[in-house]
């Protein structure tokens, strides 16, 4: 059982690698399609959820400040 799947692996990394749609390493990265994670990608994804949280962290703080100035707003009346 367990040398059955590891033979389907195997043949599956084959299959793989032999796919003209997908290259591990070639001249032109621009013209290779792969369905892999590129890093730049990564980075522009982190860079996405920084600055939408960022943006919210603006908001929060803006809130909490408000609402403590209406507190002593009314404090002091």
């Amino acid at each position: 059982m367990f040398r059955l799947a590891m033979v389907t692996k195997v043949k599956n990394v084959k299959e793989l690698e032999s796919d003209d749609a997908i290259s591990i390493q070639g001249d032109y990265p621009k013209q290779n399609i792969s369905p892999r994670l590129n890093v730049n990608d990564l980075l522009k994804r982190k860079e996405k959820a920084e600055k939408a949280e960022r943006i919210t962290n603006i908001l929060i703080v803006s809130g909490v400040t408000s609402v403590i100035l209406v507190i002593l707003v009314i404090m002091n009346l």
